[in-house]
């Protein structure tokens, strides 16, 4: 069973009014909550073996915090078409994947991942930062998986505020 993990990035830091969206950094909140989530999929037997990710800093230093946390490292591939990339490119990041490769995990931004996330729940209308939406395949070929959401099955959307993991006020 192919396993499929969307990531959105860890909350990021609005401080720094000269930087450019694409290269802002992660703050204090999402430094701590990254890890905390890296350590709840390895908990969790959620690692995944390969990662691509946005070239965005924020996107790449959430990656980055929860690495240390895991027992293997996932060949990370990272991916300039998924900053602000859309719920569609998001699920299409999959397609090229190796099918050797049983665990994938995504990291990318919102609003696409919401809408990601809506096209499995229609319940899920929020997406908060460092949040993972978790799905399954039966199929065994990625490009396959890729063709149509309806190849993979919704198993949750891991919110870190009801993990526990953050316990900030907020729930972006």
């Amino acid at each position: 069973m192919k396993t499929i993990l969307f990531m959105r990035h860890a909350k990021s830091d609005w401080g720094q009014a000269d930087l450019s969206d694409h290269d802002r950094p992660l703050n204090e909140r999402g430094r701590r909550v990254a890890p905390a989530m890296g350590q709840y999929l390895c908990q969790h037997n959620l690692v995944p073996e390969m990662v691509i990710v946005s070239t965005a800093r924020r996107a790449q230093e959430t990656l980055e915090l929860m690495l240390p946390h895991w027992p293997t490292q996932p060949k990370a591939i990272s991916q300039r078409g998924l900053y602000m990339a859309t719920g569609r490119a998001f699920y299409l990041a999959i397609a090229d994947v190796p099918n050797q490769v049983q665990h994938v995990m995504v990291i990318g931004h919102n609003p696409g991942m919401t809408a990601l996330a809506g096209m499995f729940d229609r319940t899920s209308t929020h997406f908060p930062t460092a949040a993972v939406l978790y799905l399954r395949s039966l199929k065994a070929d990625w490009a396959e998986i890729a063709e149509s959401t309806t190849n993979s099955e919704f198993v949750s959307l891991l919110k870190p505020k009801a993990l526990g993991l953050d316990s900030s006020s907020e729930d972006d």
